[in-house]
């Protein structure tokens, strides 16, 4: 899957990206992807964390909704409060990543802003996403 043409189709942001099979990001503006066996075990899980939040997410493919929720990321990084940072940096360090609690990872502060971009990003542009002949 070329991320990069999916990235340019979309209009996302510019950032650069690694290609592999699923996508987090990194703290240097870079999204690295990484093997989709390695991000099986909470694959499942983070589909249907997200469609709690928009049974949209249901209907894309996996590797694409972790590539929005980078850009998600991206896009929200600067609405955490100091506060909220500071927390989340001590969450993360107890989860230790995402660990055995994926429920609670998934709903740190910056995790859930990014997958509500990713759905809400999903939503508006429904029609070019059908396009990319990669919709489950």
């Amino acid at each position: 899957m070329n991320f990069i043409k999916i990235r340019d189709y979309l209009d996302l942001p510019k950032v650069e990206i690694v290609e592999a099979d699923f996508c987090f990001y990194d703290i240097v503006n870079e999204i690295v992807a990484m093997n989709i066996d390695d991000a099986r075990n909470y694959a499942e899980e983070f589909v249907e964390f997200a469609a709690q939040i928009n049974p949209i997410a249901r209907e894309i493919n996996i590797v694409l909704l972790s590539l929005l929720h980078e850009f998600g990321h991206h896009e929200t990084y600067y609405l955490l409060t100091e506060e909220e940072e500071v927390e989340e940096k001590f969450m993360r360090m107890l989860y230790q990543g995402i660990g055995e609690n994926v429920a609670g990872y998934f709903n740190l502060p910056s995790e859930r802003m990014a997958t509500e971009w990713a759905l809400k990003f999903a939503e508006k542009n429904i029609d070019k996403i059908k396009e990319l002949d990669i919709y489950e």
